[in-house]
């Protein structure tokens, strides 16, 4: 696909976003944010992806997918570790908000861990609001603790924005 979104400048270098074929999505970005080779293959075939890309590389991705006529929802978001902080998971999501509307999308989900700081802020600062929190997800779902920013993995919130 490669069809060109927009761009972006980081520290004077280039950041294009761009659609891909879900087939071509690097697995190695996947699992940062989805640990589960079954999971990710479960959804990674019907979705869309869009990536950002430094010059060759791919930094960052979004993945999502159409639930119902009216609804999607984002399965992964990830950016590379040297590469966070610097507004990309913010020019990738503003990638996929840009499309909801043409899609006839009224609301867009995205679920993430209790734990994960600083992606509950910028999922608020974004517009979405907290719709459900799904108690004790990450202890019936994944086989090892999980631990991040000090705190126990335990519950997956799931976010809302309406349109």
């Amino acid at each position: 696909m490669g069809i060109y979104e927009e761009d972006f400048f980081v520290n004077n270098e280039k950041i294009d976003i761009y659609e891909i074929n879900p087939l071509n999505t690097p697995m190695n970005l996947l699992l940062m944010a989805d640990p589960s080779f079954n999971s990710i293959n479960s959804y990674i075939k019907a979705s869309r992806v869009l990536v950002a890309r430094k010059k060759s590389a791919i930094i960052g991705l979004i993945v999502f997918l159409k639930r119902t006529q009216e609804e999607y929802e984002v399965m992964n978001l990830a950016v590379e570790e040297n590469n966070r902080g610097k507004g990309i998971a913010k020019r990738l999501l503003k990638a996929v908000d840009s499309k909801m509307v043409p899609l006839g999308a009224k609301k867009l989900i995205i679920g993430t861990r209790n734990s994960s700081i600083e992606k509950l802020g910028l999922y608020q600062r974004f517009g979405f609001r907290i719709s459900e929190i799904e108690k004790d997800y990450y202890c019936t779902k994944c086989k090892e603790k999980i631990w991040e920013n000090g705190i126990l993995c335990r519950d997956r919130i799931i976010f809302e924005k309406k349109y």
